[in-house]
């Protein structure tokens, strides 16, 4: 089950942001016990995240091979229903092209002699078809690092089967069968959440560090964190621990990437504006990292009324709107 040996190190990882980032074996320790700072929300954001224990690289390692091997289970229990198991092999082929139809083939054998013995197999027969479906979810899995092709399979399931078991009296699977099936699922996603909630909870500090290296006037340091966030759960879902390294390293690309991205957006949208929507935005959001201004304060700087001031304003966030709309739509991508 080895995957392909690859270093993130020396590509560039630290090289985004404006100071770099230092993590010690342990990993990074940006909150002390009764740091406070000059927003309520931050400081209760620093409290719960200290309750948290940094992991060790043996508990990192361990926390991390339970993880990957819930999303195998995952796989395995979606071939476990012989009934639907043609269906599901269909399904797979259309949503993995690359893999040989005959790894397929052996599964539908299975639920050929499945049928043909009505559910009689013998313990050798059991073993075997466990050891194929094991071999083919951990190559889905290496094709799927970030489950959604599997999402999307479970998703094409309940919409077909879930309706058809409710609307017709002859069914090839009935309600009950299906019900476990999806129990049989079910089951094993609650458990690989709970895993991935404990490991992301135990790396929250490590987005709170690389927030800081970006602080600024550019996104205030409750924004960064929250987008940071959005790049270590990304993180938590593709880390491969066969690789060889720390999640620390490859989860700082992923936050890096996630912040920096939400910075370069927001310097773009301020673009798009004129000169005084850029500096009524500015002053009224505090984006320069000074303090939010009133529409009074800021009609006097620029020598007009506190109407105009919010009409600036709300025109400001009309053409910001329209042009995340625009971009949105044009960088959709239908998933498989």
């Amino acid at each position: 089950m080895g995957g392909r040996e690859r270093s993130f190190v020396g590509r560039g990882v630290f090289s985004a942001g404006r100071r770099p980032l230092r993590l010690g074996s342990q990993g990074p320790g940006p909150v002390r016990a009764g740091e406070r700072t000059a927003n309520p929300t931050l400081d209760v954001y620093f409290r719960d995240t200290g309750r948290f224990p940094l992991l060790t690289a043996a508990a990192e390692g361990e926390a991390a091979h339970r993880i990957q091997r819930l999303a195998v289970e995952e796989w395995v229990a979606a071939f476990s229903c012989p009934p639907l198991l043609p269906c599901v092999l269909r399904e797979v082929r259309r949503r993995f092209p690359e893999v040989p139809i005959g790894e397929l083939r052996a599964l539908l054998r299975f639920a050929t002699l499945h049928r043909r013995r009505r559910g009689r197999l013998s313990q050798r027969h059991r073993l075997v078809f466990r050891g194929v479906a094991t071999e083919l979810a951990w190559k889905l899995h290496d094709l799927d690092s970030d489950h959604r092709r599997f999402e999307a399979l479970v998703g094409f399931l309940d919409l077909r089967f879930g309706e058809e078991c409710r609307k017709r009296p002859r069914r090839q699977v009935r309600a009950a069968t299906f019900r476990r099936f999806r129990d049989s699922v079910e089951s094993v996603r609650r458990a690989r959440a709970r895993e991935k909630d404990r490991f992301l909870s135990a790396n929250l500090r490590l987005v709170v560090a690389v927030a800081k290296c970006f602080e600024g006037p550019a996104l205030p340091l409750p924004d960064l964190i929250q987008e940071g966030n959005t790049g270590l759960m990304k993180a938590v879902e593709r880390y491969d621990v066969r690789r060889g390294y720390r999640f620390a390293t490859y989860a700082t690309w992923w936050i890096r990437q996630a912040i920096g991205h939400a910075v370069e957006s927001k310097g773009r949208l301020l673009e798009k504006l004129a000169a005084r929507e850029r500096f009524v935005l500015t002053r009224r959001f505090g984006l320069d990292g000074r303090e939010a201004e009133t529409l009074k304060q800021i009609g006097r700087r620029l020598g007009i009324s506190r109407e105009r001031v919010r009409q600036i304003e709300l025109a400001a966030l009309r053409r910001m709107l329209r042009w995340l709309d625009t971009s949105g739509r044009r960088n959709m991508a239908p998933v498989a």
